[in-house]
């Protein structure tokens, strides 16, 4: 770099140019214990410290020039490296497992079980150049159960029940078995049971009875929690010097819940340390103090009551539920104040809404559902009334402040009706609604008749049921209450309905049946030219209330999916003639495969409006879609295919216009690798 600073200064005055000194130095630690107590319960612990050896600023002094000045930095850096050096942040995780000794014993080997807590802890120092804000603290903590029961190995305790178990001839897993024995869908083809079995009508009743084979479940909840304005700095595993704050249990993740989770957003450990006099007194602080909590759980069951006819039940939840406020000192009230709070939250769980499933539109596009989610909402109102302990008055169809359009009265309406339960029964609180469980259940034994099996190589119906309900709300920053938990605020509708304490913007329920009905067919045939035919009936339904325009968007759709395949094996090739004008081997006998799909979806969106009181269809179409393709190899490297799609739209709307869409061709495809 060529230093033309004599050049540009007059003549005795100082340099321009001024050195920058930069100089970071750091020193990260890490630290590491795993201590197993014994072979079921185990214990380790991880943390890191991140710190900065403090040096004084500018370049470091000379020691032939500056003998003093050099041993004050070099006492400077010494001091800064026997205190750790400046911790700028500081975690550590404390993690724990235990597996629960059921194996053990006799009674209860047959069930496994075990838990898992694991915790986070996180200081981060302020910026250095606002240390008046302070540090921030965050922890976290997981519990999880996990377990698991088979049930076959508790039924073969009674020697009599091990014996008919055993019996059942144990079926192949799809991995387990080669291509060659699989048909064209991959389904597994199974061979022909040449033994004729004696029928027992006891033992067909004890097998029913010991159907459930499988149960499982996982539970999982995760909180956490995060202060801005922590007054110490991080010295010992988080500790500050005297062991005082923050304390061991929010350092091990401990959280201010009950096992319902109640005590979530009451600000519990910002409160204790203020108390304990852990907060700076900083009225410009900025940074919000939070709190998270989730909690989830599934259970899964596997049943065949009888041989070949197998249940898959399943059934979950899901809570998440975020907590915001600016928790600071206030000069005017000389204390802590918790200013904006503000909560927010979702839900989804499985449900049944099978007892509406099949509710049918009048040609006014109303129906049975939607009427008794309109006459709920009278007995409903008074039933709010009064679990808020307001007096009831009888005279008036709907309570004071709990009128036909109330979030209050129209939420469990909507669950009353859609999930086909008593309006005096279902629960006042969504995130309450009554979890069911969804099913699978699928049958491969009608192959095994004697009539049927002389016609059908493979015979399988199959049935699939899911239905979810999801919500999410807001805390409403105009709710107010008395001293008795009573809502006091009122909105400038026109029913001055009460301001619920929690605004959800929509309530959805989610309905696949796919399939209601579905067949899987292979027919016999002198060859193995077998065809095989799919059907399909499907039927899904989506309900979603908005609390924001007052009504209901209802989508149903109902589906017919027809397959059809076929082979015919030896084929001559056709194109043989080419043989030795191309540098390929032609195979001269191949195989031709032939698929047919046909798909018809019919669905229509119908807007239900809770005040005027109408219905009207504002979306919907017909779908017809037929796919014909065919594979024809001609050499082991290549293959010929053919095919047609047609895709055929009728709306149901006049906004819309019918189409009509048609691609065919051939194609060729080749295979590269060696």
């Amino acid at each position: 770099v060529r230093d033309n600073s004599s050049a540009l200064n007059i003549q005795g005055a100082a340099p321009i140019t001024v050195p920058q000194v930069v100089k970071t130095w750091t020193w990260n630690r890490d630290y590491a214990v795993k201590y197993d107590l014994t072979q079921a319960l185990k214990f380790d612990y991880q943390g890191t410290a991140q710190a900065l050896v403090m040096e004084r600023p500018g370049a470091i002094p000379s020691e032939v020039d500056s003998a003093q000045a050099y041993n004050d930095y070099r006492n400077g850096v010494r001091n800064s490296l026997m205190n750790g050096g400046e911790v700028t942040t500081y975690n550590h995780q404390v993690n724990g497992s235990y597996k629960l000794p059921l194996d053990k014993f006799p009674l209860t080997d047959w069930v496994s079980s075990d838990v898992r807590y694991q915790s986070s802890y996180r200081w981060d120092r302020a910026p250095f150049a606002q240390d008046s804000l302070g540090s921030t603290i965050q922890n976290s903590r997981n519990i999880s159960l996990n377990t698991q029961a088979n049930l076959k190995n508790f039924y073969n305790k009674v020697p009599f029940l091990k014996e008919i178990n055993n019996k059942r001839r144990p079926r192949p897993q799809d991995r387990e078995v080669s291509n060659e024995k699989k048909d064209g869908f991959g389904n597994v083809i199974e061979e022909e049971e040449k033994e004729k079995r004696d029928i027992n009508p006891l033992e067909h009743i004890l097998r029913f009875v010991m159907g459930l084979h499988n149960v499982s479940g996982t539970y999982a909840r995760n909180e956490g929690s995060m202060l801005p304005g922590y007054a110490f700095r991080s010295r010992y595993a988080g500790f500050n010097n005297d062991f005082t704050a923050p304390g061991l249990p929010f350092l091990l993740g401990h959280q201010y819940t009950d096992v319902y989770g109640n005590g979530f957003g009451e600000a519990t450990f910002a409160y204790q340390a203020a108390e304990n006099g852990w907060l700076l007194d900083e009225p410009n602080l900025n940074n919000q103090y939070t709190e998270t909590y989730s909690e989830n759980f599934n259970v899964r069951a596997n049943l065949e009551p009888i041989r070949d006819f197998k249940i898959e039940v399943t059934a979950n939840r899901n809570i998440s539920r975020n907590y915001q406020s600016f928790f600071r000192w206030d000069d005017d009230v000389q204390d802590y104040v918790n200013q904006a709070a503000n909560e927010t939250g979702n839900y989804t769980a499985t449900v049944v809404t099978w007892p509406t499933a099949f509710a049918e539109d009048n040609a006014n596009y109303t129906n049975e559902v939607w009427q008794n989610f309109l006459n709920n909402r009278e007995s409903m109102s008074h039933r709010v009334n009064e679990s808020f302990g307001f007096a009831t008055d009888t005279a008036s169809l709907y309570a004071s402040g709990f009128g036909p359009i109330s979030q209050n009265v129209v939420v469990p309406s909507f669950l009353a009706a859609y999930l086909g339960m008593d309006a005096d029964a279902v629960p006042l609180n969504v995130f309450d609604a009554p979890v069911r469980p969804n099913w699978r259940v699928s049958y491969d034994g009608l192959s095994k008749n004697p009539t049927l099996k002389k016609t059908f190589k493979r015979f399988n119906i199959n049935h699939t049921y899911r239905s979810t309900l999801s919500t999410s709300y807001v805390t409403n920053l105009s709710y107010a209450e008395d001293g008795q938990g009573r809502p006091t605020a009122r909105d400038q509708g026109e029913f001055q309905d009460y301001i619920a304490q929690r605004q959800y913007n929509t309530v959805t329920i989610s309905e696949q049946m796919s399939p209601l009905i579905g067949v899987d067919m292979s027919i016999k045939t002198a060859n193995d030219n077998e065809p095989q035919i799919k059907v399909e009936i499907t039927r899904d339904r989506n309900v979603n209330l908005g609390m924001s325009n007052y009504q209901i968007t209802e989508t149903k759709t109902n589906g017919l999916v027809v397959g059809l395949g076929y082979k015919f094996d030896d084929v001559p090739n056709p194109f043989m003639r080419t043989y030795g004008k191309l540098p390929i081997k032609m195979l001269k006998k191949t195989d031709f495969m032939i698929r047919c799909d046909l798909n018809i979806r019919d669905n229509s969106t119908v807007i239900r409006k809770m005040v005027e009181q109408q219905n009207q269809v504002t979306a919907g179409q017909r779908l017809v879609s037929l796919k014909v393709s065919g594979d024809l190899e001609v050499s082991d490297k290549m293959t010929l295919r053919m095919f047609y799609d047609q895709q055929i739209n009728q709306p149901k709307v006049s906004t819309s216009f019918a189409t009509t869409n048609i691609s065919s061709g051939i194609a060729l495809r080749f295979n590269l690798n060696q």
